[in-house]
């Protein structure tokens, strides 16, 4: 039967508390040890006395458990120096229960404290073994609205692939990414921007109607012809960019972190995924300045201060830093003279 190292996580509770409370290691904490992955976050679930487990946790850390949530969905987070535990009752009659309430396979799987003995009822092992995301069941879908999106950034951060019955799924559901709260929506998505191939999630998200789902703005690019410098409608150049800026930025990442930390922007130090998020917004602006002169030739006055204007209304739905507002949109608001420069 197949097992983990727990030590990390046994030691710090004592082994009669462990034994007697059915203490358990799940989700991504499994996931990640199965894939040879660090991580600084342990999430615990308890079949008894949660407060039991995280305050044994919290002396051996020398930190405090603090509770967290309300009714039943709550969480005791204890935040040690090395790591953060987060300790949960069990949700439904035991184990396996709970873990098919999870959203995917990968992250549906438990380790028994102190033995290490996986606990795999939704075959998390195999998916991870064939590197697919693939969902527990129709129902996690509508559970929460945020999956739809957080399957994407699983397939970025880990590099797999998404089961075609799940991405018809989420195509199905990807309107429903709306009813998710700003701040959530703009966490997965900025795990996103963060990976160095998340041009082909982007791509992606595109066909599974995520994208326009979170940024309907980019909907109108779709089909927006330009003058005789573009090979490309408005939304193809733009995922054009975006791919291109990443490939470059990643390429390049020793020398490009050097020079972003030499940035001299008063207050601000900004990420490369900012600067990529500047890249997918830089044409927003388009559809609504463009017109066409008499020769029939389109153009687009004044693009870019309407599409700074447009990015700043999106980073206000999605409930990003005032800082980071005011770098994409600074991008965004000057992204041609870089070209007045070269001419």
């Amino acid at each position: 039967m197949p097992t983990i190292n727990t030590k990390f996580i046994s030691e710090k509770i004592p082994k009669h508390i462990s034994e007697k409370s059915g203490v358990y290691l799940v989700g991504g904490s499994v996931r990640d040890q199965l894939l040879g992955r660090t991580t600084a976050d342990w999430d615990l679930a308890v079949e008894k006395d949660p407060e039991d487990i995280a305050r044994a946790i919290a002396r051996a850390e020398g930190a405090r458990a603090v509770f967290m949530g309300k009714g039943n969905q709550f969480v005791y987070r204890v935040a040690g120096p090395r790591a953060i535990f987060d300790v949960a009752p069990i949700q439904g009659r035991n184990i396996s229960e709970d873990l098919l309430r999870r959203d995917f396979t990968v992250n549906a799987m438990a380790a028994q404290l102190p033995s290490g003995r996986i606990i795999d009822p939704a075959g998390g092992q195999r998916d991870l073994e064939k590197g697919i995301i693939r969902m527990v069941g129709q129902h996690v879908l509508d559970a929460d609205s945020l999956r739809l999106l957080r399957a994407f950034r699983m397939a970025a951060v880990l590099g797999f692939e998404i089961e075609p019955g799940t991405f018809a799924a989420i195509s199905r559901k990807a309107e429903n990414i709306r009813k998710a709260a700003g701040e959530r929506i703009r966490d997965e998505w900025v795990k996103i921007l963060k990976t160095a191939d998340s041009a082909l999630q982007v791509f992606h998200m595109d066909r599974a109607g995520i994208l326009g789902a979170v940024f309907p703005e980019l909907l109108a690019l779709k089909g927006c012809t330009q003058n005789r410098y573009h090979d490309f409608d408005v939304f193809d150049h733009t995922l054009a960019v975006y791919a291109n800026l990443e490939k470059m930025l990643h390429k390049n990442m020793p020398a490009m972190a050097k020079s972003l930390q030499n940035c001299q922007l008063p207050t601000y130090s900004a990420g490369i995924e900012m600067l990529k998020q500047a890249a997918l917004l830089h044409d927003i602006g388009k559809p609504r300045a463009r017109s066409i002169d008499k020769n029939k030739a389109a153009h687009f006055y004044h693009h870019p201060l309407t599409g700074a204007q447009m990015a700043e209304s999106i980073h206000n739905r999605l409930r990003f830093s005032n800082a980071d507002t005011r770098y994409v949109t600074f991008l965004i608001r000057n992204h041609l003279k870089s070209l007045f420069l070269y001419n």
